[in-house]
């Protein structure tokens, strides 16, 4: 199965392909500042942050291929609990680092963000500065992207609409978010995010015992009931087995006996039965054997 994902960022288009566990990005030769592949040998360059590429030239189009890990993209983590958000915004810091070599171009997106599932991001486009698509960033730009991404996450605005001028309307969904903006340095932001991600953690593991020890009182409260419904059952069962069982069985070896002619078992067969407890065919039987004087042998 192959799906597509197209998608606009600062003005230009961005497009790549999944197919199992590989990973096609798609760019016009037009978008591309050379026709000399060597010019392009910095894709290669291997950083912690980036999926690794390899790539191919193509009449129209540059196809960069690259293989994904068993993971998951970052629009699926939007159902996830607040401290997995956290981390993956922690886990993005090191972004900046790229900005410092000035060679490859790369941004923060949920549709450029892959994670394998040690939720370790990878960012899907890089593209070398000055010849292929996207610009070098600062520290502000990556900033105001992480901002975007963080409100992307806690929120149900679109990241798209937050980037293009609506971030600040959502100041007041909520005290972190509220924070979060007011950060106009990224030096910042680890430790704003590391005391977040630290307390969430903690009230998440708060919630959790709680919820262990409501489900461990369901469970003692469901085995109480089961336990009353156990003895509920056995209770008529042990009357079968003390009263109705031995009866039933002493009236089939009365009527075997019976049957032979043979009174005298017959009347041993129901000997240890109340009379009144028979049923009528075996009181017949009764009477019967000791009316041929069997009984008395």
């Amino acid at each position: 199965m192959t799906t597509t994902t197209t998608y606009q960022f600062n003005h230009q288009q961005y497009q790549y392909q999944v197919t199992d566990d590989q990973l096609t990005q798609t760019i016009s030769r037009a978008d591309i500042q050379t026709q000399d592949a060597h010019d392009l040998l910095l894709l290669h360059e291997q950083n912690p942050l980036l999926l690794p590429v390899t790539y191919q030239w193509q009449a129209d189009v540059l196809l960069m291929t690259s293989q994904l890990p068993l993971g998951y993209f970052a629009k699926d983590i939007r159902r996830q609990n607040t401290s997995a958000k956290l981390r993956l915004l922690i886990n993005l810091l090191p972004v900046e680092t790229l900005n410092q070599t000035h060679k490859l171009a790369t941004f923060i997106h949920p549709n450029n963000i892959y994670l394998n599932y040690n939720n370790e991001p990878k960012l899907i486009y890089r593209g070398v500065t000055g010849i292929m698509p996207g610009t070098q960033t600062n520290d502000l730009e990556m900033l105001y992207q992480i901002q975007c991404l963080a409100g992307y996450l806690f929120t149900q605005r679109s990241f798209d609409d937050l980037y293009n001028g609506m971030l600040p309307q959502i100041a007041d969904s909520s005290h972190f978010m509220h924070d979060l903006l007011q950060i106009n340095n990224y030096d910042d932001l680890r430790p704003f995010l590391t005391k977040a991600y630290q307390q969430a953690v903690k009230e998440e593991q708060q919630n959790t015992m709680q919820v262990s020890r409501q489900r461990w009182l369901w469970i003692k409260q469901l085995a109480l009931w089961f336990g009353i419904a156990l003895l509920l059952t056995l209770i008529p069962l042990g009357y079968l087995l003390i009263d109705k069982v031995p009866t039933n069985t002493a009236c089939l070896h009365a009527d075997s006996a019976f049957i032979a002619n043979n009174y005298a078992q017959t009347i041993k067969a129901l000997a240890n039965i109340k009379t009144k407890n028979l049923p009528n065919t075996q009181k017949y039987e009764l009477a019967y054997a000791y009316v041929q004087g069997k009984g008395f042998e």
